[in-house]
């Protein structure tokens, strides 16, 4: 358990590497026979400086690059632990009902709703790959069912958005404004883009995303006005 400071690298080392140690050791112990990672597009740093290199080719499985933000080197290391164990881990940015309401999307709609402004970088161009959380589950089922022991996957969206996109996206969807959105300074060591390639998990695994961005973001507007109940007690905490 960590008993340090709440910020700094410790608790993300803690958290991701001991305590996938102690997953790896307990599977073993009583004779697990699959272990499934499941990470982050994060451990494979960025593929390009956001708006700037949308075009640049996706990244792939095959090796982990260097990064600068405080939780990377953890989950970097846990995927290696993994590996080392014949584990899978398949990698995500995803959103949908039930998700947290400090995550992105979630925020941005239910502040959307009237809850406070909603907070993007000055340049907005930062850009990550959204997938839906249906389609999130059925990677990981597909991974777990019909993957190879030793290897990572993917379940992506090839779905590329901007932090300004995804904002303008939100706000058309809630009927508001630009004046909902504060623009904020980037936080230090952003990555500027993640983007993965699913070839792999497509033809090993038969994994293709089947919910659209804009149908994924109705159907999650939906839920989160139908739910404040269980959202705004979150919100407040």
């Amino acid at each position: 358990m960590w008993t340090g400071p709440s910020t700094g690298r410790g608790p993300f080392a803690v958290t991701n590497v001991l305590g996938t140690q102690r997953m790896l050791d307990a599977a073993l112990r009583h004779g697990v026979r699959r272990f499934l990672q499941v990470s982050t597009d994060e451990v494979y740093g960025s593929t390009g400086r956001g708006g700037v290199d949308r075009g640049a080719a996706p990244g792939t499985e095959v090796a982990l690059r260097g990064h600068q933000g405080r939780r990377r080197p953890a989950r970097a290391r846990l995927a290696h632990h993994v590996r080392a164990r014949r584990g899978r881990h398949p990698l995500l940015n995803n959103f949908g009902p039930y998700q947290y309401p400090e995550k992105m999307v979630p925020r941005f709609v239910t502040t959307c709703s009237g809850t406070g402004a909603s907070r993007c970088t000055a340049d907005g161009s930062h850009v990550r790959d959204w997938v839906h959380v249906d389609d999130h589950c059925r990677g990981v089922a597909s991974a777990l069912e019909r993957g190879r022991a030793g290897r990572s996957t993917t379940s992506a969206a090839a779905c590329e958005l901007s932090n300004r996109e995804l904002t303008g996206r939100i706000l058309r969807a809630c009927g508001a404004g630009w004046e909902m959105v504060e623009n904020v300074a980037d936080r230090r060591g952003h990555d500027r883009r993640y983007a993965l390639d699913i070839s792999k998990s497509t033809a090993e695994l038969g994994y293709a995303p089947r919910v659209g961005f804009d149908e994924g973001l109705l159907q999650t507007l939906t839920w989160y006005r139908a739910n404040r109940s269980w959202w705004e007690r979150l919100v407040g905490d």
